[in-house]
């Protein structure tokens, strides 16, 4: 039976089937009607989260349609070029869903051997042509294997299918450097909030391994309402900038490496952030009193200090910055 558990919808617009189909087990004649969508895909990695045929296979699959969802990207994946990031992410989707079915079964052999080729195609992704503009959708679903893997929840992906593409930059802007975080990130940024200067700099404490990485796959990776992304120059790994809701506000906070510090790697990284990924106004940071190169980042940014208890605007030990106009460009 399809899930009726609540699930953020990708595809709004088309209704769900009545029945899921159980090869095997549904009656003749129960075979639904054709779910797929007409898709204008053209191949291409950096417009895949954006497919209609690609969000109606998450509707299906989150709810509980797992054939349908098959048969969906399965559409897809004929159409992604060979040994492509595409190619391998949908095939592990399509294997994922046949797997979720064969729990329907109860064929639990079947379901661990696809589960583990699903895994295998997704781990694949990573070292392929595209992984980079599809990281942003290969994540959530990798934060719902660990997930399933040890808590047998029924697994949601949800994807924000509404997050700008990270396209190739033109020749009049600056190169972008953000893209979603993906779990192979999790170590280094681990790393980097081990280190005792970022540490004392945020004014906040270091969380240990198991802490930092319940706190990542559950309040970050697995939440749409988060956005987050890595830093990322010359192929290198330097650091994260999230956005999230609190307390009927829109926080913003990022974390740089300390052998990044003073390039101007954070003031670029927000700017695009602003500019491409977090437009909801306005949009709050608290920062240590004694933080003055972040304090420098967020003014050139636009931010101003919002006045507080004190006549600088500091409460407490922190002070509270605010952007309402519109992103810089």
């Amino acid at each position: 039976m399809p899930s009726d558990v609540p699930h953020p919808r990708s595809c709004p617009e088309r209704t769900l089937p009545a029945r899921a189909y159980l090869p095997g087990f549904s009656p003749p004649g129960a075979r639904p009607e054709e779910t797929r969508c007409d898709s204008s895909w053209n191949g291409h990695a950096s417009t895949l989260g954006a497919d209609v045929g690609f969000r109606w296979g998450l509707d299906l699959f989150n709810g509980g349609f797992y054939w349908e969802a098959h048969e969906t990207w399965e559409a897809l994946w004929m159409q992604a070029k060979p040994d492509t990031a595409c190619r391998f992410y949908l095939q592990g989707l399509i294997q994922f869903a046949a797997a979720m079915l064969k729990t329907r079964r109860g064929q639990w052999r079947s379901f661990d051997s696809l589960y583990a080729r699903a895994s295998e195609k997704f781990s694949v992704a990573t070292n392929c042509e595209g992984y980079e503009e599809i990281a942003w959708l290969v994540a959530p679903v990798r934060a719902v294997f660990e997930n399933y893997r040890q808590c047998r929840e029924v697994p949601k992906i949800v994807v924000s299918v509404s997050a700008p593409l990270a396209l190739p930059p033109d020749g009049d802007s600056p190169a972008r450097i953000l893209r979603q975080v993906a779990l192979e990130d999790l170590p280094t940024l681990f790393a980097h909030q081990q280190e005792p200067e970022g540490a004392a700099m945020a004014g906040v404490p270091a969380r240990g391994l198991d802490a930092f990485m319940t706190h990542w796959h559950r309040s970050i990776l697995a939440s749409d309402e988060v956005r987050k992304f890595a830093i990322v120059e010359g192929g290198r790994l330097k650091g994260n900038i999230v956005s999230w809701a609190q307390d009927g506000e829109r926080l913003v906070g990022y974390w740089i490496g300390k052998a990044y510090w003073g390039q101007g790697v954070a003031t670029r990284a927000l700017r695009e952030f602003l500019a491409h990924h977090e437009l909801q106004r306005p949009l709050v940071a608290y920062v240590a009193k004694g933080n003055l190169g972040s304090i420098r980042v967020l003014q050139r940014c636009m931010f101003t200090i919002v006045e507080g208890k004190d006549q600088d605007g500091a409460t407490g030990d922190e002070l509270r910055l605010e952007l309402a106009a519109a992103p810089p460009t």
